[in-house]
């Protein structure tokens, strides 16, 4: 025994042989849950995974990966590797305004957790309206705070006065604005008419410089000048002479003729080329040649909307002739075709056209909207806006509207893609007395109804008063209020002299009805059929019943009766009766004679109709 004392057991070494085994591999079994996470896939509850097999979550809705934390677990030989929480809830990337725009530390993120806030800084061109910084911060609710602060338009310096001219200010002197010259009649505009209050580094000026109004030949003068006479053979006259771009400053008149010169000065801004005088010859003709005046350099060229002089040339203010100039596309434009956008100060003072054009970028077309529509107002062109509406039955969650904005170098379309989400009630009303159908139901969606009925322990008792089905409308709410469930007792009627001919019964509730028919010789005056009310009462009132004699005479005509015929007929008979006599008499006046009329009446009655016969004797004495 002692011989083995030191030695190891044989259950020790049969352990130590289990640990040197290799390591089972392949038998990770369920996965790791995160909150606010699931695995990219569905895996089935009971799949093994293989050493080193790695799962990728994603976070749920509402919810956003924080940066710098991993969101992938592997398989480490029979456990998961451990990661920390990685989901976690924030706002959606902040809206974007016409005047301000992110600080460039926000512009590439992402993860905005709540409680935290974003800086806004003004576009160029704007200037804070108070002094103050521009915050906005992630609320409880997952939506951005109003910024703390707005940005508004810089504005230009009152443009300066123009000798012999005017300028016109077309709208304000805000960036982005028009200022117009003209002058006055007899001088011309030396430059261009239009100016534009643009970006000039952290300022706003106006573009190019004040144009100049030059005065022309007076016209009196050249009145004087066209009222010459013409020369015949005999005499040596020279035509009036025209320079442009010049005045003459001696020797001008009304006519000139052998040996007459004048000298002539270039209007400011232009050179003159050959001699400045000139003689009038035997031959009729000047000599020598009349003089040249080129314009010795050009004006700033002119501005355009859809592009701008490179930076090179924006502080220039000369611009000799043969010398050129290069556009670049403004912000939210591209070229139209590929080349340079050059322009050329030629001979005659004037800038060549543009060597190319420019045009607006064009944002992606818009993602469609499920459940709802997107309707592009104009085109999707830089500067453009696209409205977001819902079907009927959804209400939209974001901003209706999208404007095609810049983005670094491309354009794209402001905020995010709203959504249309269905409309929901709320569980409708209880009724005291009576129930709902689908009573265990949260959340009702649009056009769903609901049934009422009074509980059937009162249904022998109370009625159901109003529709008993109502409706989840549009505006989220019920389209009308629930019914009632309420005792209606009608007291039994009683009409004189009538009986009922259907709904009798010992008690009378909510809608029963009763048709009544006069008994024998009376008539109906107004309806026979009345019903019980939610008001305990019979609509309409009770009917009546008129014994046939006394049945009082209604308002329409019922004609005329046989007692006023006859006494409008006997008004006739002696009416005419009286007419006649009359008429006699005049004739025997007439005749020189004397006439007595008598007028014996009787009347009798002899017929059963009350017809009457009347008798009349005429004697002439």
């Amino acid at each position: 025994m002692g011989a083995w004392a030191g030695r190891p057991s044989a259950a020790l070494l049969w352990a130590l042989a289990l640990l040197a085994l290799p390591r089972v591999r392949g038998d990770c079994s369920t996965l790791p849950t995160f909150q606010n996470a699931r695995p990219e896939e569905n895996y089935d509850a009971n799949k093994i995974f293989v050493d080193g097999t790695t799962i990728t979550y994603r976070c749920d809705t509402g919810y956003v990966k924080i940066p710098g934390k991993s969101d992938s677990v592997t398989c480490q030989g029979v456990e998961w590797s451990e990661i920390p929480q990685f989901c976690d809830r924030s706002c959606n990337a902040p809206q974007r305004f016409l005047t301000m725009q992110l600080d460039a530390t926000f512009i590439n993120k992402n993860y905005f957790p709540i409680n935290s806030t974003v800086t806004f800084v003004c576009r160029p061109g704007h200037t804070l309206s108070k002094f103050g910084q521009l915050i906005s911060t992630c609320q409880e609710n997952g939506t951005w705070s109003s910024v703390s602060g707005s940005c508004k338009k810089k504005s230009c310096p009152n443009p300066e006065s123009l000798d012999n001219g005017r300028v016109e200010i077309l709208t304000d002197i805000l960036f982005g604005s028009q200022i117009e010259y003209s002058c006055e009649e007899g001088y011309t505009l030396i430059g261009d008419s239009k100016r534009l209050c643009e970006i000039a580094g952290n300022k706003v000026v106006w573009s190019g410089d004040v144009p100049v109004c030059k005065g022309n030949i007076p016209t009196s003068k050249m009145q004087s000048f066209q009222k010459l006479p013409k020369f015949s053979f005999a005499e040596v006259r020279c035509e009036i002479p025209q320079v442009d771009n010049a005045v003459p400053i001696s020797g001008f008149g009304r006519s000139y003729t052998y040996r007459d010169t004048i000298i002539f000065e270039c209007k400011e801004g232009y050179i003159l080329q050959s001699n400045d005088k000139i003689t009038c010859e035997a031959d009729n003709n000047w000599s020598p040649a009349l003089p040249v005046c080129y314009k010795g350099s050009c004006n700033a060229p002119q501005q355009f909307l859809t592009m701008q002089l490179n930076a090179t040339f924006i502080n220039k203010n000369y611009f000799p002739i043969n010398s050129t100039v290069t556009f670049v596309c403004r912000p939210g434009h591209t070229l139209s075709k590929f080349g340079q956008l050059i322009s050329t100060c030629q001979e005659n003072g004037t800038w060549s056209s543009v060597s190319g054009s420019c045009k607006k970028k064009s944002c992606p077309n818009p993602e469609s909207l499920d459940n709802g529509r997107v309707e592009i107002l104009t085109d999707i062109l830089f500067g453009s806006q696209i409205e977001y509406s819902c079907e009927e039955g959804y209400t939209l969650i974001g901003d209706s509207k999208r404007l095609c904005e810049i983005a670094g170098n491309k354009v794209v379309w402001s905020g995010d893609v709203p959504v249309c989400k269905v409309i929901t009630c709320v569980p409708p009303p209880n009724i005291q007395n009576g129930e709902h159908s689908d009573a265990d139901k949260d959340l009702f969606s649009y056009g769903e109804t609901v049934t009422y009925r009074c509980d059937s322990s009162v249904r022998d008792r109370f009625s159901l008063i109003g529709s008993n089905t109502i409706f989840c409308d549009k505006d989220g709410q019920w389209n009308t209020m629930p019914p009632q469930c309420k005792e209606v007792r009608c007291e039994i009627p009683q009409v004189d002299n009538a009986v009922p001919i259907s709904g009798f019964g010992r008690s009378y509730t909510y809608r029963d009805t009763i048709i009544f028919e006069c008994e024998k010789g009376y008539i109906l005056q107004n309806n026979n059929k009345i019903t019980c009310e939610a008001d305990n009462n019979w609509s309409p009132a009770l009917p009546v019943c008129y014994k046939e004699a006394s049945v009082p005479p209604k308002e329409e005509s019922q004609g005329l009766g046989p007692g006023i015929i006859f006494l409008i007929v006997i008004t006739i008979v002696i009416a005419l009766v009286i007419i006649t006599i009359i008429i006699y008499r005049q004739k025997n006046r007439k005749k020189g004679k004397s006439a007595t009329i008598s007028v014996d009446y009787k009347a009798s009655s002899k017929q059963e109709n009350h017809s009457e016969e009347s008798r009349y004797m005429v004697s002439e004495n």
